[in-house]
């Protein structure tokens, strides 16, 4: 193994999560985990391949921009047509270019196993009395360089644009959001919030009246985590 070339790949973000499966990404047949696309003004192609060993079955593969799931699909138990040995799904979807840079990362779920050769252990610091076991395979985030600068930028780099040039007017900010997706909205509110604007001021209430359900949905997510992070701190 040579050391420098994985921590490199894992700097660049080629990397791979499995429990079980893997997910295997790829966008207009060329790009992979890891890498960036140079976005043009057409639709993209996005193809998953799910992979594991025979005793592993896969039931889910879903699609995520920006953490936001956009694409799914159900993985039947027989496949309709044979697959080489080891795929348990192949497919995938055209979705349009994004208006802002974006990431994409595909997860496959399916039961858990519970066979004496191969039982998955419970979680070490359970949430909950009741568990059932999953397995699962995330690939390395792809890219999106949609509005074409030549690099990544992610959510919390657009939001704090959008929050300094809109000089803590929350209405120009809402509507300055209106293009851009939840993620980008989530960092705005936590912006908001660690500036000393509290989330629940009416001229805040008032403009997310009128936001995008993008823009809406991100403040809320925001919200609500972080009411359960507090009431999480305070608890003895």
């Amino acid at each position: 193994l040579d050391i420098d070339e994985a921590v490199n790949n894992f700097i660049q973000g080629r990397v791979m999560i499995s429990y079980g499966l893997l997910a295997e990404l790829s966008v207009n047949e060329k790009y992979r985990s890891g890498e960036t696309v140079a976005c043009g003004d057409d639709e993209l192609r996005v193809d998953v391949r799910v992979l594991g060993p025979h005793w592993v079955r896969a039931s889910q593969v879903q699609l995520f921009s920006n953490g936001h799931m956009i694409r799914e699909a159900a993985i039947p138990s027989e496949p309709d047509s044979p697959l080489p040995t080891g795929v348990k799904w192949a497919g995938g979807w055209t979705i349009p270019k994004p208006h802002h840079d974006v990431h994409l990362v595909a997860i496959a779920t399916g039961p858990g196993v519970d066979g004496l050769y191969w039982r998955m252990a419970k979680p070490y610091q359970p949430t909950s009395p009741i568990w059932e076991p999953r397995v699962i395979g995330c690939s390395g985030a792809i890219w999106l360089d949609a509005d074409k600068d030549g690099r990544r930028t992610s959510a919390r780099d657009y939001a704090e644009r959008l929050v300094a040039a809109s000089t803590n007017d929350v209405t120009k900010l809402i509507e300055s959001l209106s293009t851009y997706d939840e993620a980008v909205a989530a960092q705005a509110a936590h912006l908001l919030r660690t500036s000393g604007l509290s989330l629940q001021s009416q001229p805040l209430l008032t403009a997310l009246k009128t936001a995008s359900s993008a823009t809406q949905a991100g403040f809320r997510a925001y919200a609500e985590a972080w009411r359960e992070n507090e009431i999480v701190r305070v608890s003895p």
